[in-house]
């Protein structure tokens, strides 16, 4: 079995731009870019709205930096 990530950033995209022009006009307003050209930037635009507005960075303060690297480093290999 084969997984095949892309079809997440498609279900993300959807949600956010596509199924609510006023969730997407708000990050536009905030000056997020979550329509981009690559996955990667997407990716980076839905981070950025992450620690943001969902304050993300705080939940994720309690991981081991090396484990946030790691991860980090996988999901843009997957993504190039």
């Amino acid at each position: 079995m084969t997984y095949n990530p892309g079809i997440f950033l498609q279900i993300i995209h959807y949600a956010l731009i596509d199924y609510s022009p006023s969730v997407y006009g708000h990050l536009v307003q905030k000056d997020y870019d979550l329509y981009a050209t690559s996955d990667l930037r997407f990716t980076q635009g839905v981070f950025k709205v992450m620690v943001s507005i969902l304050n993300l960075l705080s939940i994720s303060s309690g991981i081991d930096s090396r484990v946030w690297n790691k991860a980090k480093f996988e999901c843009e290999s997957v993504l190039k």
